[in-house]
């Protein structure tokens, strides 16, 4: 009879280390990327495109003044969200938790029996 309550609070033991594991595992993981991506555009020579935070090249005269040559690089940056569930098996530790208590308790009972 102690060979089989060693077995099962042995059981027990190890059924309580796997819904812990299981436990922290039950989350979701998020991994977030920032790309950017550059790119030189001709605008018409009226836009303005320091008014939008563009980098611009411009020809300046020698009376003083400054005329847009018509290139502005626009960078933009954008933000990539890949979430990976949880593995199927990961909610299953309360299943665990509870079947370890009980198995806990049969262990107790039979060692209280004699």
């Amino acid at each position: 009879m102690k060979k089989g309550v060693f077995a099962i609070l042995l059981i027990a033991i190890a059924l309580i280390g796997l819904a812990i594991y299981s436990y922290h595992l039950d989350h979701s993981t998020v991994i977030t990327k920032v790309v950017t991506q550059t790119r030189t555009e001709t605008l018409p020579p009226f836009a303005y495109p320091d008014l939008y935070g563009l980098s611009c090249t411009y020809t300046v005269f020698f009376n003083g003044t400054a005329f847009y040559n018509g290139t502005a690089t626009i960078t933009s940056h954008q933000t990539e969200t890949t979430t990976i569930p949880p593995p199927y098996y990961a909610n299953l530790w309360v299943e665990m938790l509870v079947a370890s208590v009980v198995l806990l308790l049969i262990a107790f009972l039979l060692i209280r029996r004699k």
